[in-house]
């Protein structure tokens, strides 16, 4: 499964946050994550994503990790589209078009790439568990964990320490003709 476009998005009426993955074959797959969910997992997925972005240096220590990591996530995130909006369009929807609320969430480091298995295993009986997988890469990882970012801003929940969902830089550098200028900061944009 080729992932096209992500959002992660606060509905504070659901007191959620929804997230949704287009992908390359006109799928979307829509899950609800919870507070106590993401408390569990949010400590692992960032550690996961360090761990990835230093594999060729296993004997570096964790915050100069995790101060590469940021470093290589504002690299990736300079060059990704974050201005446009979620692609609203006719979709196959295999989960249904209810988002999946996470129950369970598994990770699995395999060289380059994290595999990512979301299940909803609800008590009810009646209504069967579902689930999906993703294998994501480094720059997509980055990108997860920033729109992660961003949509916790906006909770009470606690989960972000200091640095965490900055903007994307202070102020902008454009080189043209061999001089660098700087422009006035820009507020990014972030359309779900």
């Amino acid at each position: 499964m080729d992932i096209h476009q992500l959002s992660a998005q606060y509905q504070k009426d659901q007191d959620r946050i929804l997230m949704r993955f287009n992908t390359t074959s006109h799928e979307e797959l829509r899950v609800w994550l919870t507070r106590v969910l993401l408390r569990g997992w949010w400590p692992h997925l960032r550690a996961a994503v360090a761990s990835l972005e230093t594999r060729d240096q296993p004997d570096t220590p964790r915050h100069e990790r995790e101060q590469q990591s940021r470093q290589r996530r504002a690299e990736v995130l300079a060059q990704a589209d974050l201005a446009s909006p979620f692609e609203e369009r006719e979709a196959t929807l295999p989960l249904g078009s209810a988002p999946l609320l996470l129950t369970e969430v598994s990770q699995q480091q395999h060289d380059n790439k994290l595999s990512l298995s979301f299940a909803e295993k609800l008590e009810n009986p009646s209504q069967p568990p579902r689930a999906f997988d993703l294998e994501l890469e480094l720059p997509l990882l980055h990108g997860l964990v920033h729109l992660l970012e961003m949509a916790l801003s906006q909770t009470d929940w606690g989960l972000l320490s200091e640095g965490d969902a900055e903007p994307l830089g202070a102020e902008v550098e454009i080189e043209s003709e061999g001089e660098a200028s700087a422009l006035p900061p820009v507020k990014p944009r972030y359309l779900h």
